[in-house]
């Protein structure tokens, strides 16, 4: 249960916003704007996550904070009961979003270890052959487990490794991006970025459990309609050197802050 309510917290948040929203805009009253600012920012920023991606935010995410808080302070001041009600559950679920769901558990059962080994992993193509890490061209190899391209912020991290992907080919460096989701996701994601990448399916998350990084109930709730399993990965990035030894891990506590490519630009060309 307590893997699956973070789940469902995140499909009915934006849910309830967007009904607040309709309500005061259906009901307008000045006693309602208060209702109406909260809940059209929590919308503006769930909606801005996918209509203009970005890896990384600001933890707190202060200017979307304010107005939350600005929408409680107006209806504070109509003595609006109904209205500081409602505008109350966003300020909480808004608080809840920041300090409970953005941040992902510790990866207690984690098998990475820097400096051994990476042992040979084996993934899926979109045409379905299989494929192995002992198997690929290359020096030094990036391994990008990320939650699926439902996820904007997992794309926008891609896409910004996808536009240093010269750079990579030039350290002889080689890029896997793995996710549980099904192929046909894999084969819309090598189509939006159209960089000589391996675009690899880990079928029912079996890498991702052997190496203790699988995240349970990882996908909001509602996504299974669209082909998703229920546990995904947490956002994971392997780097690895010209032996196959691990030389990087990268396990974010916090699903909004991704590390800047540069930062495995840099790792790579220490040991270059």
């Amino acid at each position: 249960m307590k893997h699956l309510s973070k789940s469902l917290f995140i499909t009915a948040f934006p849910t309830w916003a967007l009904l607040l929203a309709l309500y005061s805009i259906g009901n307008f009253s000045l006693q309602k704007l208060g209702i109406l600012l909260s809940s059209m920012t929590v919308i503006v920023f769930f909606a801005g996550l996918y209509l203009k991606p970005r890896a990384r935010t600001s933890a707190f995410l202060l200017p979307y904070t304010l107005l939350i808080g600005t929408g409680l302070a107006i209806a504070l001041f109509y003595l609006d009961t109904y209205a500081v009600l409602l505008t109350s559950s966003l300020v909480v679920l808004w608080w809840a979003y920041l300090s409970w769901y953005s941040y992902l558990p510790a990866v207690k059962d984690s098998k990475l270890q820097l400096h051994q080994q990476l042992p040979k992993l084996e993934f899926e193509t979109s045409d379905g052959k299989k494929i192995s890490t002992d198997e690929l061209p290359g020096d030094f190899k990036i391994l990008m487990f990320y939650r699926g391209n439902w996820c904007p912020l997992c794309v926008a991290q891609i896409k910004e490794v996808a536009a240093h992907y010269r750079e990579l080919q030039e350290m002889n460096t080689t890029v896997l991006l793995i996710s549980p989701q099904p192929s046909q996701h894999h084969s819309n994601l090598h189509k939006k970025f159209n960089v000589p990448f391996y675009y690899v399916k880990d079928v029912k998350n079996r890498v991702a459990r052997a190496l203790g990084i699988v995240h349970l109930q990882g996908i909001p709730f509602g996504f299974q309609l669209l082909g998703y399993d229920s546990d995904t990965v947490f956002p994971t990035v392997i780097i690895t050197d010209k032996e196959g030894n691990i030389i990087h891990i990268e396990q974010t506590d916090n699903y909004r802050v991704r590390p800047e490519p540069s930062a495995y630009i840099s790792i790579i060309k220490h040991y270059n």
